[in-house]
């Protein structure tokens, strides 16, 4: 497991408690980073997993089922090189964590990126 970064975007100054207690605090704005080089390296060290990785994933047949049975893959002067590939497919989605619809929309929302290896 590789242990995610924290980095902080920068800091505010908040009131926080009641009353004769209230006080001015900083609050961090923070994000968490799980670098994916490291995650690569980390997986590759599995065997099982290294060991679909060099087999390959190209079809023998003319069905088209990953992006290596295209033509434009085949046709690119670093695929001709080699058949051992790694795919790494990269996504990104928001989240929210409170109503959507109501007045804290925006304030509790988190941006996750994935990756998929194939």
């Amino acid at each position: 497991m590789v242990d995610p970064k924290t980095i902080v975007l920068g800091s505010e100054r908040k009131m926080r408690g009641s009353g004769s207690k209230r006080q001015c605090v900083e609050v961090k704005d923070e994000m968490k980073y799980i670098p994916l080089l490291s995650t690569l390296e980390r997986l590759l060290q599995n065997s099982n997993l290294l060991t679909e990785i060099e087999k390959g994933h190209k079809s023998k047949d003319t069905i088209l089922r990953d992006y290596c049975d295209g033509r434009k893959f085949s046709k690119h002067p670093l695929c001709s090189v080699s058949i051992q590939w790694l795919q790494v497919f990269l996504y990104y989605d928001d989240l929210e964590l409170c109503n959507p619809l109501g007045s804290r929309r925006s304030v509790h929302k988190i941006g996750n990126n994935i990756f998929k290896i194939s």
